[in-house]
């Protein structure tokens, strides 16, 4: 299926498990370029390789965790590395509970 990502930066949050991790690998799969994060730096690396080798997609991980300010500015673009490095990210798929995005 062709959504039109190919190319679009996507940030896919809480991915490096279950469903965010599932997610962030079919927008890999439809060619996004992904930017993936979530606390567990082991998992969330661990998660970005499986993604790349599955893939061939560009995938950067970032370790945040959303439930403080520094966090959700990793989310909003603040200081995020993958909007740098892939271009604008207007594809944000948000996978964390709404209380931390605020």
């Amino acid at each position: 299926m062709d959504l039109g990502l190919a190319g679009k930066t996507a940030i896919v949050a809480a991915s490096s498990k279950g469903l965010g991790k599932a997610c962030a690998l079919a927008l890999a799969a439809e060619g996004a370029h992904l930017t993936v994060c979530a606390r567990g730096e082991a998992d969330l690396h661990a998660a970005a390789a499986e993604i790349r080798q599955a893939t061939g997609a560009q995938v950067l991980a970032v370790p945040a965790d959303l439930s403080t300010a520094a966090g959700r500015r990793v989310r909003r673009g603040g200081d995020h590395r993958g909007v740098r490095r892939g271009g604008r990210a207007g594809d944000q798929l948000r996978r964390a509970p709404a209380r931390h995005l605020r």
